[in-house]
């Protein structure tokens, strides 16, 4: 049975989360919109950017997933939780140093890899601009997270909204008129759109800084004691999911490279295939989230029972949008096909990758699930492993076999993709049910 009052809480809690989620999305899709409308030289420099900003990107913002755990865990106690502020910020910073060091060695060797001569300089000015913007986007995902462990939702969700217009504004300011700056000289095309991006994320992080501060009295004071312990905590939990972050974000990029080798029918349904899915899991990871705070608060009292009972509702409530969103694909495929193309060839293709991202959502919701419960319960470190094993060495040579002696082309990296994530939740599942079922099913009452 679905308790109704631990659905309604979840519940509560995932939709400002999932717009959150959603406007990251939107960013993403009115940067591709502009730049199209300047040239189509613009929109591919900015396709092939995000092949090397996304995996560190995300690997960072993967990372810090350990603030809204200790947060949650610390939610009654006033004096940890104003030290763990600047704690969590600190900390981000010291992640964006890393990625900005990392795109900054990685962007000087543009040259040596295989990109077309007449978007070179583009990427390259992007890219920089970009990384150094990992400032305030990891300012932002710090208190974010920090807001989130102490189920503080709204006001971050609402700006992220509001972002969205504003970076679009931007865009057409900066990227379609040009600008003339200090320093920086005229602004335009795929630079212009780096300068929007810098601009928007540091209003972002402003706004949610001084609210934080404001609203919860937060200073930058705290103890050395407090500060080696939860830095070490915040890297032990945050460390490997921000590595697993890059592993299956990496796999993705990679993916992309290969099915750009097929004709453009083949590509252009794989990229359809692509957004739907990225779409439709924004809601369960947006719930994965908001159960691992609950879950982790409720698990550091040993209140077990409480565990088991998220648990239940988080997967139901996961599971039912997965299976409805799989029904919805296998029957009107071309609904959602048509909203990108009305090619004959493309519907065609699309329509059999789709019933294959609607059995994928069940898998990798689960997954994400599961990788959420380990987040929450500070138990991280094989959720890399478990993903180099699932993904690298499975799911991906399976789809390079499918493709090259089946010649099953995009169908058979998403097939073998899908038997990779399936693994990987079955590894992760395995791992829990054996060390901690007790305590998660709520039969275990001694922490």
């Amino acid at each position: 049975m679905l308790s109704f009052k631990n659905a309604r809480e979840i519940i509560i809690l995932t939709i400002p989360v999932f717009l959150g989620n959603l406007s990251h999305t939107l960013i993403n899709a009115g940067d591709a919109f502009v730049a199209s409308m300047y040239s189509t030289e613009a929109l591919a420099a900015l396709g092939v950017s995000y092949g090397f900003l996304l995996p560190v990107i995300y690997a960072g913002i993967g990372a810090q997933s350990s603030i809204s755990v200790l947060m949650s865990r610390h939610r009654n106690d006033q004096q940890i939780r104003r030290e763990l502020f600047p704690i969590s910020l600190i900390f981000s910073f010291i992640i964006a140093i890393i990625i900005i060091s990392l795109g900054i060695l990685l962007t000087s060797q543009l040259k040596h890899f295989p990109i077309n001569p007449r978007i070179t300089e583009q990427v390259e000015d992007y890219l920089y601009i970009m990384y150094f913007s990992s400032f305030f986007v990891f300012g932002v995902q710090a208190v974010k997270e920090y807001l989130l462990g102490i189920e503080d939702v709204r006001f971050a969700n609402i700006v992220a909204l509001i972002c969205v217009f504003l970076n679009v504004g931007l865009n057409f300011l900066f990227c379609l008129k040009g600008v003339e700056l200090p320093l920086l000289g005229n602004i335009q095309g795929v630079k212009g759109l780096g300068i929007a991006s810098v601009i928007s994320r540091m209003f972002f992080f402003l706004s949610l800084f001084f609210y934080a501060i404001r609203k919860y009295k937060l200073n930058f004071s705290f103890s050395r004691e407090l500060w080696n312990l939860k830095i070490k905590k915040l890297s032990h939990i945050g460390l490997p999911i921000g590595f697993s972050y890059f592993l299956e974000s990496l796999g993705f990029c990679i993916l992309g490279v290969f099915v750009a080798r097929f004709e453009l029918d083949q590509s252009a349904a794989h990229h359809i295939a692509f957004q739907y899915a990225g779409f439709f899991f924004m809601l369960p990871i947006s719930i994965a989230s908001v159960m691992s705070v609950k879950v982790s608060y409720h698990y550091g009292l040993g209140e077990f029972l409480e565990v088991s009972n998220y648990l239940k509702t988080s997967y139901k409530l996961i599971f039912l949008w997965a299976l409805i969103v799989m029904v919805l694909l296998i029957l009107i495929p071309d609904v959602f096909i048509g909203v990108f193309t009305q090619s004959v060839d493309v519907i065609a293709i699309a329509s059999s990758l789709l019933v294959c991202v609607g059995a994928f959502q069940i898998v990798d919701s689960t997954q994400v699930f599961f990788s959420n419960i380990l987040r929450a319960i500070g138990r991280t470190k094989i959720v890399p492993y478990s993903i180099i094993v699932a993904f690298w060495i499975v799911g991906l040579p399976v789809g390079l076999f499918l493709d090259f002696s089946f010649q099953l082309k995009a169908m058979g990296y998403w097939l073998g993709l899908t038997l990779g994530l399936f693994l990987n939740a079955v590894f992760l599942g395995t791992y829990l049910w054996k060390g901690y079922k007790h305590r998660l099913l709520g039969t275990n009452l001694v922490a």
